[in-house]
């Protein structure tokens, strides 16, 4: 890429493309064609792909969401290939608007937002409206609408890492505690960040609520202590507008953008274009082929996220 094109949707700080490279180590464009030619002849020789041509933009991403690592890059597409073999019900929806959010409706609102922080991080904002027992499905197809923002981010965006934002505020922790399910959510972070690679650099709750305490606890067993260290409550929204500048977010949380809502629709008429459902269902069958791959002990690895997941202790 000589910059970055412009999107429907997503916007770039005007050195993001200059900054990134350069924070990398890729200042010279010899050298990020170098990686992406690394990249390119590693793919031919994986007999166990089932798909080994990307473009060569979207290789250049994936550096440098791995922070300029190919070696990374390779890793996390070796696993994305595989969680889509071992866990194929998270891959079989292209049509977020019918298949997800028609069943969604406004208990769950979120969107990342168009603009950048001025570090080069994307804000994810998402907002819980929910008491009592869920719609049927819910939380799963909040998963896999998980999945098709990565897809379309990993492909189209140029960011160094995420902020979560998450406004629990109109919602009862506990009914939210009893319809988690571990395995799911194992499953969904394992594909998120271990798959498509996604850096969390925080997750802010808003809530006054003392409940937050143990879905807390909940979320740092399932995160890697890193992430887990990442993991932050606020109780106001002057505190969470300490996190993330106000022309980032919403007007409704103190911001100068358009509503949440109205951002969350713009994303339902990106992700439904002909032009990505069609490539959104190619990249599903982006998968491996287990009975090919020569190293067995990665399998293994990725079997246990299929069926079993640690023990996790909640007082």
């Amino acid at each position: 890429m000589e910059s970055l094109p412009s999107d429907p949707i997503l916007e770039y700080n005007d050195d993001t493309f200059e900054s990134l490279r350069k924070q990398y180590n890729f200042e010279k464009k010899e050298d990020m064609d170098a990686a992406i030619d690394v990249f390119e002849e590693w793919l031919k020789k994986q007999n166990h792909f089932t798909r080994k041509e990307y473009p060569r933009e979207h290789l250049e991403r994936l550096i440098i969401l791995h922070k300029g690592s190919v070696e990374r890059a390779k890793t996390h597409m070796d696993k994305l290939c595989t969680l889509k073999t071992l866990l194929p019900h998270f891959f079989e929806h292209y049509d977020v608007r019918n298949d997800c959010a028609s069943y969604i409706n406004d208990a769950f609102i979120h969107a990342m937002m168009s603009k950048l922080t001025p570090e080069h991080y994307r804000v994810y904002l998402c907002k819980v409206n929910i008491n009592g027992k869920f719609p049927p499905n819910f939380i799963m197809k909040l998963y896999i609408m998980t999945i098709i923002y990565s897809e379309y981010l990993t492909s189209h965006d140029y960011c160094d890492g995420f902020v979560i934002l998450v406004d629990l505020r109109h919602s009862n922790i506990m009914d939210i505690i009893k319809e988690i399910n571990l395995l799911e959510l194992r499953q969904i972070i394992a594909i998120a960040m271990e798959g498509y690679g996604l850096r969390i650099k925080g997750i802010h709750m808003l809530t006054s609520s003392s409940t937050i305490d143990m879905l807390t606890k909940i979320m740092k067993q399932m995160f890697s202590a890193k992430i887990g260290g990442r993991i932050f409550v606020h109780r106001t929204m002057e505190s969470l507008c300490e996190v993330v500048p106000k022309d980032i977010l919403p007007v409704e949380y103190g911001g100068t953008q358009e509503s949440l809502e109205s951002i969350y629709e713009k994303w339902l008429d990106v992700l439904t274009t002909k032009e990505f459902m069609e490539y959104l269902q190619v990249m599903n069958q982006a998968r491996s082929r287990e009975d090919l791959r020569l190293n067995d002990t990665f399998k293994e690895e990725y079997m246990s996220i299929a069926g079993t997941f640690r023990t996790l202790s909640v007082d």
